[in-house]
């Protein structure tokens, strides 16, 4: 297990304080510690010191600061309340009910417009929605909704076009 759990450290991303990265590095560090974050004294040390060491930049500087965060709940918490986007699912959800091809915008462009809101939304589902049954229905409905805007985009400015 040691093994596996080191080896894990390396492959885990580090979050720096930019707002955008924050619930991706949530749900990672989420994952990450519930499977390592055990019973053992010096193995529970080893985790908390390893999620700090992933804290870099910005975020470290803030995390430095506060020598009362000694659990990953409190750090998670004090990260969400410093640097959470904030842009909320539901804006998001309407930004992508209402996104629209500009005119003369290279189809390409308008499908990473289209790709990047769907990644913010299943990101913050993800984060937001502990229920896993729950949280893949919200998934699929909002894949949904980007295949529906994505259709009627395209071929409205085909007919235009």
């Amino acid at each position: 297990m040691a093994e596996s759990l080191r080896s894990t450290v390396q492959l885990l991303k580090t979050f720096d304080g930019t707002s955008s990265k924050l619930d991706s590095f949530i749900n990672q560090i989420d994952t990450f510690y519930a499977r390592y974050y055990t019973n053992d004294q010096s193995q529970q040390e080893y985790v908390l010191l390893a999620i700090k060491s992933k804290i870099i930049g910005e975020a470290e500087d803030f995390i430095l600061t506060r020598p009362d965060l000694i659990s990953w709940d409190q750090i998670k918490i004090a990260l969400q309340q410093k640097f959470s986007d904030p842009i909320t699912r539901c804006n998001l959800q309407q930004q992508l009910i209402f996104l629209v091809r500009n005119k003369n915008e290279p189809c390409l462009d308008y499908i990473q417009r289209l790709k990047s809101i769907n990644t913010q939304i299943n990101t913050k589902i993800c984060t937001e929605v502990q229920n896993l049954e729950a949280r893949n229905i919200l998934i699929k409905q909002n894949e949904l909704t980007a295949t529906q805007n994505l259709l009627a985009n395209i071929s409205k400015k085909k007919k235009t076009s």
